[in-house]
């Protein structure tokens, strides 16, 4: 299962039948909204500026605990549990997850940037540079916190290193000029589970899948054509420039028109 970096300890909500049991006269509530009011409420009233929800794309909840300032105890979840388990909630649907690993340093640089849609625009950036197509930048609407989330990847695609890619983003955030203490409590990086077989986004002409159409594009086309290279499922999608369903030497020619600025798109 992939790490998800800077949300480091997961707890999955399953408690001693020794000391709690579900009501089994009260049905299981398993529908994600109302288990997302449920443990909305809870917060709300118990964890004010300690904890945030938020549902993800798949349906699931998502509790997460700041970070402790450094003489702060860590934050005990049994009595969120708890509270979960006397409502009956699915625990399958739920995750708490507690900030860790970066202290908490309180800046008394006036001129560190703290501003949510600034720090967002780094990072979308940064994206953009580094891992086109394959993350978004969200911005939590109740407290500001600024979450990442990469795509799900293929089954036949390497994972993403998630380590390098949150230690990079921490990096690249500093240099930047953001407040560290934003950067500890309200700046986290996700990684889909549940990795299915995914069409990658495929762009016309671009052979050797860089994003970028140029003449390697053209090389990859020619020694495909003349048979001294196989393509991949992929490239071949790329490399249909007329979008017939076949790679032939009328995609050569498209290719050699758009690059000579003879056409304008593919």
């Amino acid at each position: 299962m992939k790490k998800i970096i800077s949300l480091v300890i997961s707890v999955s909500m399953l408690l001693s039948s020794s000391i709690l049991s579900v009501n089994a006269e009260t049905e299981l509530v398993t529908e994600p909204e109302k288990i997302y009011d449920i443990v909305n409420s809870y917060v709300e009233e118990n964890l004010s500026g300690d904890a945030t929800v938020i549902m993800t794309e798949e349906g699931k909840v998502l509790v997460t605990y700041r970070q402790p300032a450094i003489k702060e105890p860590e934050f005990d979840s049994s009595d969120l549990q708890k509270f979960l388990l006397k409502n009956n909630v699915d625990f399958k649907k739920i995750t708490i997850l507690h900030l860790a690993d970066t202290p908490v340093v309180e800046s008394s640089d006036t001129n560190k940037i703290t501003d949510p849609e600034k720090i967002a625009g780094f990072l979308k950036k940064y994206i953009d540079e580094n891992h086109p197509g394959d993350a978004a930048v969200a911005i939590h609407d109740e407290d500001g916190s600024l979450h990442v989330t990469f795509r799900n990847t293929a089954v036949s695609e390497d994972e993403f290193d998630s380590e390098s890619i949150y230690r990079n983003m921490i990096k690249y955030l500093e240099e930047n000029n953001v407040d560290q203490s934003y950067i500890s409590n309200k700046f986290s990086v996700l990684f889909r589970t549940d990795a299915k077989e995914v069409d990658v986004p495929v762009i016309t002409g671009d052979i050797d899948l860089n994003d970028t159409i140029d003449v390697t594009d053209l090389t990859e086309l020619s020694l495909a054509l003349l048979g001294d290279k196989e393509l991949t499922a992929d490239q071949q999608k790329a490399a249909d420039a007329d979008g017939d369903e076949e790679v032939t030497i009328a995609d050569l020619a498209r290719l050699q028109q758009y690059l000579s600025k003879k056409i304008d798109k593919l």
